[in-house]
């Protein structure tokens, strides 16, 4: 999105890129254990190898997945609404 044509400075989207580092930290690398733990879920749940690994992440990180995905709901996420209702917002 932020690299569409004429929309942002290569500067402007990496200075963006940043702030997003500095607010939540840099990202995961998947370890090979994780790599394989996302496969087995991406062939399991029917999932790309992406939204897979989402679903091993939330798991190995004992987090919680919430999403308004279809494929990421059958995984075991959680949708918004019942996310907020089980946390009393």
């Amino acid at each position: 999105m932020l690299a569409r044509p004429g929309a942002l400075e290569a500067s402007d989207i990496a200075e963006q890129l940043d702030d997003l580092a500095l607010l939540c930290g840099e990202g995961l690398t998947l370890t090979p254990d994780l790599r394989a733990v996302t496969a087995k879920v991406a062939v399991e749940d029917r999932l790309t190898f992406y939204d897979a690994a989402y679903v091993a992440v939330s798991r190995s990180q004992r987090l919680d997945l919430v999403t308004a995905d279809r494929g990421l709901l059958a995984a075991g996420g959680e949708s918004p609404a019942d996310y907020a209702a089980r946390m009393g917002f």
